[in-house]
């Protein structure tokens, strides 16, 4: 509807222009308001948001959006502009009033709208200060009852034609029974082949709604750790991650910044952030990496024996880094409070 009342009034070609265009504006706001996150997450040093910033702005993930025309960078802005907001009135203890909640329930429920599978961000979002036994207060019910009545206003087609609704659930089935690009979870995708994939379809969805209620009602945990967390867990069972990697990685590698240590410069820098550092690395190699298809194209040779096992497995290879890395850090860091308090 968005596009139907603008750019599609236009002839194809200047509509084409136009959106390409758009699309740029909006990557660009993407990073300049990632970087304010940095920047208020204490990443004083421009280098070192520049390492950030290199990652999630390069590779095949970023070339795809624009190649294809896609709009996943319209849901990344609205992400990090939300995420920016709030990490900037918590540190100024700004009050938030009910105006503030209306603009950021507005934007999650238009992401909604045009990707469903972001409504786990919205579920995060809304309980991040409500606690279990609160869920039924009158202006938590409240809040409920804008969002619905948000997404009825933005979606009133499905009002008008309810019949919508059932065919939006079986086009989704269809497409998860028949995966068009091999298995769903994208690290596999080239490696097992099902006839069916409707179980893993299944079982994704109640994994992910299982990790937001931990997260969601996890008092200890501020919101971009939440985001972080969840973007972390999505990348690793969420069948719709290969999607929603250019929104999900940036929001990942915030798992990050916490350990970055920016006092030491030189060698020294290297040495101190060294699993940071190979976790980073394995993030952009992720970006960089191309379709198993694209990689044979230009290297027949690799799809021999036993260049092709290498080829097939190295989303895992990276993944296991990528998760290791982070493994690392949180145990280390576990493992230094645990020795202080004794």
């Amino acid at each position: 509807m968005l596009f139907s009342v603008s750019i599609s009034l236009l002839p194809h070609f200047a509509a084409q222009c136009i959106f390409f265009i758009i699309n740029l504006i909006v990557a660009i706001l993407f990073t300049l308001e990632y970087n304010k996150i940095l920047t208020l997450m204490k990443v004083e040093n421009k280098w070192h948001r520049f390492i950030f910033l290199f990652v999630i702005s390069n590779g095949w993930w970023v070339y795809s959006m624009f190649y294809f025309g896609q709009f996943k960078y319209l849901i990344g802005v609205i992400f990090v502009f939300i995420l920016r907001r709030e990490i900037q009135y918590t540190q100024e203890e700004k009050e938030k009033d009910t105006k503030y909640y209306l603009i950021h329930y507005f934007l999650l429920v238009f992401v909604v709208g045009i990707a469903p599978y972001f409504v786990f961000f919205l579920l995060i979002y809304l309980f991040q200060d409500i606690r279990f036994n609160e869920l039924f207060k009158k202006e938590n019910v409240k809040n409920y009852f804008i969002i619905i009545m948000m997404f009825t206003i933005q979606n009133f087609l499905l009002i008008i034609y309810p019949s919508l609704i059932f065919e939006i659930l079986y086009l989704n089935q269809d497409f998860n029974e028949n995966w068009r690009s091999g298995y769903p979870l994208f690290y596999l995708y080239e490696w097992i082949i099902l006839d069916d994939y409707s179980l893993i379809a299944i079982i994704s969805p109640i994994v992910i709604f299982s990790i937001t209620l931990i997260i969601s009602f996890n008092k200890e945990l501020k919101i971009e750790e939440k985001f972080a967390y969840f973007a972390f867990a999505c990348i690793l069972f969420y069948i719709y991650a290969r999607r929603t990697f250019l929104v999900l990685s940036p929001l990942a590698l915030l798992l990050f910044v916490p350990f970055l240590n920016q006092d030491e410069k030189g060698i020294d820098f290297f040495k101190k952030n060294k699993f940071l550092l190979i976790g980073i690395l394995s993030v952009f190699i992720f970006h960089v990496n191309p379709q198993q298809s694209t990689i044979i194209k230009y290297f027949p040779i690799l799809q021999e024996y036993p260049y092709i096992i290498f080829i097939t497995l190295r989303w895992i290879f990276l993944l296991c880094i990528y998760v290791g890395s982070v493994v690392i850090l949180y145990w280390k860091r576990y493992k230094s409070i645990a020795n202080f308090k004794i």
